[in-house]
């Protein structure tokens, strides 16, 4: 068996699937869910909120405490 020549056949067929217009509905319905399952926040109204811990989090929690401090973080003087 030739796995190159195999993926090959598989990838025509997977854009034969998706490219006909007779399943347009379910394709839409395919990419729909891919959408939502991977890119969770490009929809409009998705919030994103950052997982407890992550870096991100950590560097927003940071910007919070010192504006509670009074600091607003500028490092650049006037």
């Amino acid at each position: 068996m030739d796995k190159g020549r195999d993926s090959e056949n598989f990838y025509s067929s997977l854009l034969e699937t998706l490219e006909d217009p007779q399943n347009s509905t379910e394709v839409d319905e395919l990419l729909a869910w891919w959408d939502k399952k991977f890119f969770p926040h490009s929809r409009p109204d998705a919030v994103f909120v950052p997982e407890s811990g992550s870096p991100l989090n950590q560097i927003r929690q940071m910007q919070a405490e010192k504006a509670l401090m009074g600091d607003g973080g500028s490092t650049v003087s006037t």
